[in-house]
């Protein structure tokens, strides 16, 4: 689920999901200037927990936001990490999963790629006798795969950053965008020309044609650009 709130200092947005324990996670996005605005830089992060139980207090239902911790040290604000690396092995070493590649949370595919690179390697191993060509072909094979989905996880996680570029269309419109914020498409072409294009290419096959031709051309132009760089922090309501 998608969240979004104004605050006095910008739009704040949240990607929540349940994980089957009775609690759910919650990471939470927004642009530099609204961090700094609402004091985030320098709060307290039970402060900053305060602060987003108010902002996102229609999703949380009474309940409270907890900071993720690791190693016992409390939670910061990060930068998302978006992770590539030419060569996933060395030797008898081999990287798998977050170590190998990231994609930003907003498309939900970090762990089922994970298991993915898992499930490829031991088939690798299992395939060639010769440890080096086993993990030769696993990189190969997984480097490939993972292709569209780091595409689709630069666009989505830009779309979301460039949230005031949306936020302000008709609901119906607004959430056709969100639905299709992984096509190159959206983030090149004004808002409202992006919606008729998408509405007429579910009516007729030539909108969809020329959608389905320009996007990998596109989305190969932004490969050659800067690559992303976003923020978030996670934190867990009970």
């Amino acid at each position: 689920m998608f969240s979004f709130s104004r605050t006095p200092s910008g739009w704040i947005w949240a990607y929540i999901y349940g994980n089957g324990d009775g609690t759910s996670t919650v990471n939470v996005e927004c642009s530099a200037a609204t961090w700094s605005g609402l004091g985030f830089d320098t709060l307290p992060v039970r402060d900053c927990l305060t602060q987003l139980e108010r902002f996102f207090e229609r999703n949380l239902d009474g309940h409270r936001l907890h900071a993720q911790e690791r190693d016992g040290e409390e939670a910061r604000w990060l930068d998302f990490r978006t992770i590539t690396n030419q060569r996933w092995q060395h030797g008898s070493l081999v990287l798998a999963g977050d170590a190998a590649h990231t994609t930003h949370f907003s498309i939900g595919s970090g762990t089922t790629l994970a298991i993915e690179d898992v499930m490829a390697l031991a088939g690798s191993l299992r395939q060639h006798a010769d440890l080096g060509r086993a993990l030769t072909a696993y990189e190969r094979q997984r480097q490939a795969a993972i292709c569209q989905r780091q595409s689709d996880s630069r666009f989505s996680a830009r779309w979301f950053e460039n949230i005031p570029r949306y936020i302000g269309l008709p609901p119906e419109e607004f959430a056709r965008l969100l639905y299709a914020r992984r096509s190159p498409l959206v983030a090149r072409l004004p808002p409202r020309m992006s919606c008729l294009l998408l509405r007429a290419s579910a009516r007729a096959s030539a909108p969809r044609e020329l959608h389905r031709r320009a996007g990998p051309v596109v989305r190969a132009a932004y490969r050659r650009g800067r690559p992303h760089r976003g923020g978030g922090h996670v934190a867990k309501p009970s």
